[in-house]
């Protein structure tokens, strides 16, 4: 179930990051957005092709990581999470049924 959720993660990031870049060129390339005519705004987005596109990819990959989270241990989201933010380089993660730890490194640019 370990290597499930974190490939299941794997595939939201790259969804989710992949619909924002998607869902940011369709907006780019829309006439100016108002908040002043927030109903003309909407009309703009959700009659763009790429922009929808971009939101259901948005959306798919936001669900599967409510999936990933779900079947990852909940100690390891909150190792990953913690030691990212901490900046430590090698968060090192338990495998469950197994004496050997994971250790993912992240390299920064």
């Amino acid at each position: 179930m370990f290597w499930l959720g974190l490939g299941l993660a794997l595939v939201s990031a790259l969804a989710v990051n992949w619909a924002y870049s998607q869902e940011h060129d369709a907006a780019a390339a829309l006439p100016p957005l108002s908040l002043r005519q927030p109903i003309a705004s909407a009309r703009l987005l959700l009659g763009s092709r790429d922009w929808l596109l971009g939101f259901g990819f948005e959306t798919g990959g936001w669900i599967v990581y409510v999936v990933a989270v779900l079947v990852l241990n909940f100690p390891v989201i909150v190792t990953l999470v913690t030691s990212f933010k901490s900046g430590e380089n090698s968060p090192s993660i338990p495998v469950s049924g197994s004496t050997s730890r994971l250790s993912i490194t992240i390299s920064r640019c």
